[in-house]
């Protein structure tokens, strides 16, 4: 009988790694070409940031962008209008 091999990662890491976005993924997921007239689309995440309390966790000295942090932060960020 065959059997399928298991595993050993821990089941949360598949669905974690898809779901932290680099920065030039967030770039990407945030539109920022299409809607910047900033050349420069790090100096938009580095205001975000800076100014508007973008959420990320660093690793390695490199900031990482959990998507579902990101999505919850949109959903503040969101005004509506009258």
């Amino acid at each position: 009988m065959w059997f399928a091999r298991q595993s050993t990662e821990p089941k949360c890491w598949s669905s974690t790694l898809a779901t932290v976005m680099t920065e030039e993924e967030l770039i990407r997921f945030l539109r920022i070409p299409e809607i910047s007239s900033s050349k420069e689309h790090r100096n938009v995440i580095e205001n975000l940031k800076r100014l508007r309390n973008l959420p990320r966790i660093h690793i390695c000295n490199k900031a990482l962008y959990p998507k579902e942090a990101i999505l919850k932060w949109i959903e503040q960020e969101t005004t509506t209008g009258k």
